[in-house]
């Protein structure tokens, strides 16, 4: 189903649809290069199954064969704020150990999920694929703290994304959905 045929306008089509609950990877393969220009992660609930659980992301050029997993193969920025104060923080990495998109401190109470939107921009030509993305997701602190983080980053390797890969820091998930949307160009 697309958007547009649901009723109206929409630019995006439901290319795949990844249940997390119980997994500690999800895989994301059904990219379409030939067929879009884009592609879109929507996150919906996400709960690790470990409190204060990073979640990660990373891509693979092989259809999901390999992921690419270490510090020279991302490079990226962020800007979040949480609502128990003024201060915000902005982080940029590419040391080993971080993936392409981090959010610190997700919870694993009922009340504490992880929701947000993951852009791919031009993963069909073999140039270091460029991820954009706003998240939103509550600490380990019994909802106390709401964190807010928007971002981006870069495959560094010139090579064709076919394929994500979204995981927790430690354990694996206890709810969650991944959808993964293909964008037409215009």
């Amino acid at each position: 189903m697309t958007f547009h045929s649901a009723g109206g306008g929409g630019y995006g089509k439901l290319l795949q649809t990844v249940d997390l609950a119980g997994l500690s990877l999800g895989n994301l393969t059904a990219f379409d290069s030939n067929a879009y220009l884009s592609h879109e992660v929507l996150f919906h609930g996400v709960r690790p199954s470990t409190d204060g659980a990073e979640i990660n992301l990373r891509s693979s050029s092989d259809g999901g064969s390999n992921f690419d997993s270490g510090g020279a193969d991302y490079t990226w920025g962020q800007y979040g704020r949480h609502d128990t104060d003024a201060n915000a923080y902005c982080r940029s990495y590419g040391d080993p150990g971080h993936n392409c998109i981090i959010l610190i401190g997700v919870g694993n109470l009922s009340t504490e999920t992880f929701n947000g939107t993951v852009w791919v921009t031009n993963p069909g030509l073999a140039l270091g694929t460029d991820f954009h993305f706003m998240v939103t997701g509550r600490s380990p602190d019994a909802g106390r703290f709401f964190h807010t983080m928007s971002g981006g980053g870069q495959r560094i390797s010139a090579a064709i994304v076919n394929a994500l890969q979204v995981f927790p820091s430690a354990g694996n998930f206890t709810s969650g959905m991944a959808y993964l949307f293909g964008i037409k160009g215009a």
